[in-house]
């Protein structure tokens, strides 16, 4: 009789499948005697239902996976724009007016969310907000179902001056999860790793106890100083 077990990977919000993306470097990976890898790239790009993570029905189903332990791995980087400390150049409603581009949307006092936001703004607050939330959810899933997950998200601000900023680094829900004894929490730089910037970079691993996530990331450091700083269009001028 045959018989195999079937490893389910699924890295959600990956949009177009590229060369080098999580996808294609798990199909490299051998796995382990008697098992089969099923890899799979969720995003609303190749089904607008299916990939559709902000709908309560598909957020049930991945739940639901999650919670019999039918995902054995999972990566997680929900989008980061309304968080983004680039926006502070745009102004704060209804505090400054800025450059013109994108505002600020939260502060870290206010992550929900500012008020006196354009329906635009508003919109864009609705589904970023309901994607973080489908993470932090199956987050918990995948740690009560001792699975593996990752979560991505840009790294804190940091110094005085940009402490009012937000960071779901800051939210309680995820400093909680982070202070599980399974879970650990660090901060990587993409230009140790061929990035075209230092890009600082908060990674949260659900993984046990047993492996030092972060040493392991360290091994596949491809240079030993990272780039400098991409400059934006205010600085070139000045």
């Amino acid at each position: 009789r045959f018989g195999s077990k079937v490893l389910v990977f699924v890295h959600l919000f990956s949009g177009e499948r590229r060369d080098s993306d999580i996808q294609m470097w798990m199909e490299q990976e051998p796995a382990p005697p008697g098992a089969i890898y099923n890899l799979l790239s969720v995003d609303v790009i190749y089904d607008s239902v299916a990939g559709d993570l902000s709908a309560p029905a598909t957020q049930a189903i991945w739940l639901d996976f999650a919670r019999r332990g039918c995902i054995a791995g999972a990566f997680s980087g929900p989008p980061c724009e309304t968080w983004s400390k680039a926006r502070a150049l745009g102004g704060i409603p209804p505090v400054s007016k800025g450059d013109g581009g994108p505002r600020i949307l939260r502060t870290m006092e206010k992550p929900e969310r500012l008020s006196k936001l354009k329906i635009p703004e508003l919109k864009q607050i609705i589904l970023a907000s309901r994607l973080l939330m489908f993470t932090i959810a199956l987050c918990l899933e995948m740690l009560l179902a001792r699975r593996f997950m990752v979560v991505e998200h840009p790294s804190c601000p940091d110094g005085k001056t940009e402490a009012w900023l937000p960071s779901i680094w800051k939210l309680y829900v995820v400093r909680a999860i982070a202070r599980s004894r399974f879970a650990q929490q660090f901060t990587i730089y993409q230009g140790f790793c061929d990035g075209f910037s230092p890009k600082p970079t908060d990674l949260l691993v659900i993984c046990g106890d047993r492996l030092d996530a972060k040493a392991e990331l360290q091994q596949f450091q491809t240079r030993s100083t990272t780039p400098d700083s991409l400059e934006g269009i205010q600085q070139k001028q000045t």
